[in-house]
């Protein structure tokens, strides 16, 4: 056992998952024994003193592949890795020689090579693993295992290294290219349609119809190619499947099996039972469907009420496709059969037809007191669906009805029983009547509450098509759907997925393009950087706290004396990346009209954030308060109101190449401004220094580094909240904004001509001395008119200019109060003079905590 504990080590070191196995060799035949080894790791006390050998699970769980050369039973590997040109003596790459002479030689795992045979079998779920037992060669990748050095059967020769890996650093080669050829020649596309074929073959001898036969073919046809491969343990197995698959009753198999010269049915004996149910146990489990095998005492009747296998629910897989179909016997059949005049005549039955919807998932949901929507809820996934994907879900469904669920048995006035039969085109003309698909018939599905997942205030998550990415404070983790607690909209899923091992390697890095990309943006200020990173976290958290809530804008830095704008500075790629994560409504901002009833006709009710692009100069910001901080309301054509209460409304961003209005307390409360570097523009931009486009020439990669990128964002804004820094131009622009250029020209001019008191940290004494500094606002008023080109301005909106303009300057304005007396009573009239100060300022910025 020492000898096995210092592999156990090497092994270890290489990462490579390992399995105690006993072996013995009984007229040259192994035979094994091992515990449930798949989904189960294991450890040094789990070898036994029995326990002689040691299993390795390869793969991408080990980052190994094996080619495993057999020399058995006349086989010769090696001569089919020379007719491939391949002489494995000349290369020095790690090679163990098997207990009966064969030779395992190891490489490490490519998943190149994985896409590579999954492309050219067209299987997604084509593995690394195939064997081809008739010229020696077996391939062990993912799901396999090898026996190992310093493995001994009993009775048998020790596997040994005739080339090791380096002990000080375990480390396997890379496949080389000739081997990489190799290894995708063993995969076939033809094998599969002569295997498809062999099994379709062997129920020719039954009775079946046109019909029958079509839909046992079409059975074969989606088993071999779809979710349930060909299984290497031979073709009892793969029978078994496509046969309950279809629904041939186990007889029929059984006897197809015993007639077949490959099959090992016969060779079973006293073990025949055990060996069936066995069989029919594992294709019950690999088919998800019942099996009705119970003793030997077989029913021998051919099962006609059959069903048409297409895209059965992988457990592992919650996304299903909701257009995916199953003929499912215990469905309402929602049409009625009857003779009249000896004519076989389809009508429909509005209650089971109703049944018949709401059996696969159908309903209605109503989005608020006055609105509805169909839906179709399938594990957790919330589909929204309009009528004519319904339409769509029953025409396919209809066409590939089997015959047998359309024969029905009359009975003539002479006890004669005559059998009529329907067919597929029938039902489906009952169904174009025109109310069959109406909201009015389709108002009788049940009602549905639901209760979608939404972000907490500790807690957001980012959905994929494999799991979703789980976002708190102190971790970022990847889980599966089913740790998943409620429904979620099938919208909210991004069309990618995510590789559960990189996303370990790369979490807490930020290797990201798109936060390159961000940097540049905010001109590698740290603290600019930071504030727009929790900026895009605030938009992808679906939480929403009252006391922060906010638009976030992002208007460029450079500020244009001619008040034009500069535009093709990359922030609207934020709203694309937004979108890429989130369900993004993205709206024109240079057309936008607040008083437009439909302006958000396009808005959904999953819609995440909802994008003004490119916002014009005229764009009332004030108009979104409402939107922003209360329920929100909008209008669909020929629709009512739809009314989402706060929780579950939209966030709203804002880009654009001009200042937003907004200096007062409510505006500001309202709103959070990042400003965007120059870096890029129309002459020079991201393409040229990132040497292609974002988002569609990105590798696998490349996208699950943004996708970190996009969840550190949000962890950092659940640490830290919207961080702020010192703007650069923002005030300037705001008062701009606020006033007019020519105003803030001509102050900037009269600011000498007017009486400031000195003295910034001496309000006490400037309090004193208020009349010695007093202004008369008229004045005032005209000194600024002596430097504008603006006349018809009145004293109220000048006023109104003036203050403005001095809150942004920092200066504070003491009005003087003048009263008067009126014959009614005594008034206090406004401020006909002032007096000002400037107030000192802290600059510092702000610090990244």
């Amino acid at each position: 056992m020492s000898n096995i504990y210092k592999a156990i080590e090497f092994y270890l070191k290489a990462g490579i998952k390992y399995v105690p196995v006993k072996i013995e060799v009984i007229d040259g035949k192994k035979k094994c024994e091992m515990s449930n080894w798949r989904n189960k790791d294991f450890h040094l006390e789990d070898f036994r003193k029995n326990h002689n050998s040691i299993g390795l699970k390869t793969g991408k769980i080990s980052n190994i592949m094996v080619i495993d050369i057999d020399v058995t039973d006349g086989k010769d590997g090696f001569k089919t890795l020379e007719d491939f040109g391949i002489n494995i003596d000349e290369y020095d790459i790690p090679q163990v020689k098997s207990q009966s002479g064969g030779r395992h030689i190891y490489f490490q795992y490519s998943e190149k090579l994985l896409e590579a045979v999954r492309e050219k079998t067209g299987e997604e779920s084509r593995s690394l693993t195939t064997a081809k037992p008739e010229k020696g060669i077996d391939l062990r990748g993912n799901g396999g295992l090898i026996f190992a050095p310093p493995s001994k059967p009993d009775g048998g020769d020790e596997y040994q290294w005739l080339i090791k890996p380096s002990t000080t650093e375990v480390a396997f080669p890379e496949i080389p290219q000739i081997f990489y050829d190799f290894i995708l020649s063993l995969f076939d596309p033809a094998e599969k349609a002569n295997e498809r074929k062999e099994i379709i073959d062997c129920f020719d001898n039954l009775e079946m119809t046109n019909s029958e036969k079509k839909a046992w073919e079409t059975s074969v046809r989606k088993f071999l190619t779809g979710y349930a491969k060909p299984h290497r343990s031979g073709k009892d197995f793969n029978l078994a499947c496509a046969g309950i698959e279809l629904g041939v009753s186990e007889q029929s198999i059984i006897n197809e099996l015993m007639n077949a010269p490959t099959s090992k049915l016969k060779e079973q004996g006293k073990n025949k039972d055990r060996y069936i149910q066995s069989l029919f146990k594992k294709a019950k489990s690999k088919t998800n469907r019942k099996s009705d095998y119970r003793s030997k005492n077989y029913n021998n009747s051919y099962a006609k009420t059959s069903s048409i296998p297409l895209a059965p629910i992988d457990k592992d897989k919650p996304r299903v496709d909701c257009n995916s179909i199953n003929i499912d016997p215990n469905a309402p059949r929602f049409w009625n059969i009857s003779k009249i005049k000896k004519k076989v005549v389809v009508s429909l039955n509005k209650v089971r037809w109703i049944s018949f919807l709401e059996h696969f998932g159908f309903a209605k949901y109503w989005i608020d007191e006055d609105n509805c929507c169909w839906v179709r809820v399938i594990n957790n996934i919330v589909y929204r669906l309009p009528i004519m994907k319904i339409k769509d879900f029953v025409t396919r469904y209809v066409m590939q009805i089997p015959e047998s669920y359309m024969t029905k048995d009359f009975v003539d006035k002479d006890g004669i029983v005559e059998e009529y039969q329907a067919d597929n085109e029938q039902i489906l003309t009952i169904l174009m009547s025109r109310d069959v698909f109406s909201e009015n018939m389709l108002g009788f599905l049940p009602s549905v509450e639901i209760d979608f997942l939404r972000d907490g205030p500790k807690i957001a998550r980012l959905f994929y098509e494999n799991g979703f990415i789980e976002i708190k404070k102190d971790s970022l983790l990847f889980k599966d759907y089913k740790d998943l607690p409620h429904n979620i909209w099938k919208e909210q899923i991004q069309k990618r997925k995510i590789n559960k091992v990189q996303f370990e390697k790369y979490k807490n890095l930020d290797e990201a393009e798109f936060s390159e990309f961000c940097k540049l943006l905010s001109n590698k200020n740290p603290f600019r950087f930071l504030s727009m990173r929790t900026a895009l976290g605030y938009l992808l958290h679906t939480y929403k706290n009252p006391a922060q809530t906010k638009a976030i804008i992002f208007l460029d830095e450079k500020l244009s004396k001619e008040g034009d704008a500069n535009g093709r500075t990359g922030k609207s790629l934020m709203g694309v990346a937004l979108s890429k994560c989130r369900k993004v409504t993205t709206l024109d901002g240079q057309t936008f009209d607040f008083k437009d009833n439909f302006r958000f006709q396009d808005v959904a009710i999953d819609t995440d954030i909802i994008n003004f692009n490119d916002a014009s100069k005229k764009f009332d910001f004030t108009k979104l308060f409402s939107s922003i901080t209360n329920e929100f309301r909008y209008e669909k054509k020929q629709k009512d109101s739809i009314i989402q209460d706060y929780e579950h409304s939209p966030k709203f961003l804002l880009s654009t190449n001009f200042v937003i209005k907004g200096l007062d307390d409510s505006s500001s409360a309202r709103q959070s401004s990042i400003e965007i570097h120059p870096e890029f523009s129309e002459k020079n931009p991201p393409i040229a220094k990132f040497k292609h486009l974002f988002f569609n020439d990105w590798d696998s990669l490349e996208w699950l580094k943004f996708d970190i990128f996009m969840a550190q964002n949000l962890k950092l804004f659940l640490q830290k909240g919207i961080t702020d820094y010192n703007k650069i131009n923002l005030k300037e622009k705001n008062l701009i904004a606020s006033t007019s250029e020519e105003f803030v020209a001509a102050m900037e001019s009269a600011i000498s001509e007017l009486k400031i008191y000195p003295y910034e940290w001496d309000l006490d004494v400037a309090m004193e001395k208020k009349d010695e500094y007093f202004n008369s606002l008229q004045e005032t008023m005209q000194r600024i008119k002596e430097h504008t080109t603006f006349e018809k301005i009145g004293p109220i909106t000048l006023n109104r200019y003036f203050k403005i303009w001095a809150e942004v300057r920092d200066y504070v304005i003491v009005e003087k109060i003048v009263k008067v007396y009126s014959s009614q009573r005594l008034q206090n009239i406004a401020a006909r003079g002032f007096f000002m100060y400037k107030k000192i300022v802290n600059v510092e910025e702000n610090e990244l905590i």
